[in-house]
């Protein structure tokens, strides 16, 4: 317990001082992290972006499954709509665009 109260108090003073020096860095007119960051050395710096980069790795795919959703996710993101003949197909139509239950659908929908 005691040890929690003094990582939690650790934790408080620390965004203190980072609220201090961020407000200092803004009222003198710089970049706070720019700031931040000169203090820390280049392999810190290159490290932790590293770091950064690794925290959203591609999984791979476990099973069939996953392996066609992403695939589907992929190739639908890639669709584009033909608004111009979509309009026109819907001006042509008319009602029967949007169909009632029990309705034949008409099949020439190849422009979209």
């Amino acid at each position: 317990k005691q040890w929690y109260q003094r990582r939690v108090r650790g934790r408080l003073e620390w965004e203190l001082s980072d609220q201090k020096s961020r407000e200092e860095a803004e009222k003198n007119g710089l970049n706070y992290d720019i700031v931040k960051n000169m203090n820390a050395s280049a392999q810190e710096l290159e490290y932790y972006s590293r770091r950064a980069k690794k925290k959203n790795p591609d999984p791979g795919f476990a099973d069939f499954a996953q392996s066609h959703f992403r695939q589907y996710e992929r190739i639908t993101g890639q669709l584009r709509v033909n608004d111009s003949a979509y309009e026109r197909q819907r001006q042509r139509m008319g009602e029967s665009f949007y169909p009632q239950a029990g309705q034949i659908i008409e099949t020439g929908r190849a422009e979209l």
